[in-house]
């Protein structure tokens, strides 16, 4: 989940500075560091909560990337909210395992 909070902290400071080209950009899976042979910020996230069958995560981060590639931010921003409080509850449910 680390990764996931880290990419999603990326994501909301591209859409602070209204940056739909950082957020369809590259970021590698639990690294700050881009280059150009990594994958989109929202792309990590969907194929990572994949990976842990989180059954939300995988459709919003793909939607998201999608409305950061068509240059859409405000609705990005209503689904990076939702993002960030589904990874809370999964993180909270985690917690209490």
């Amino acid at each position: 989940m680390s990764d996931a909070e880290t990419q999603l902290t990326e994501a909301k400071t591209a859409l602070a500075t209204k940056n739909s080209v950082t957020l369809a950009q590259s970021v590698s899976p639990g690294s700050a560091s881009r280059t150009t042979q990594e994958t989109p910020i929202s792309h990590c996230l969907k194929g990572g909560a994949g990976t842990v069958a989180v059954r939300f995560i995988p459709e919003l981060a793909g939607r998201i990337e999608q409305l950061a590639e068509s240059d859409q931010l405000d609705e990005a921003a209503k689904l990076i909210s939702q993002l960030e409080e589904i990874i809370a509850q999964v993180k909270a449910f985690m917690a209490n395992m």
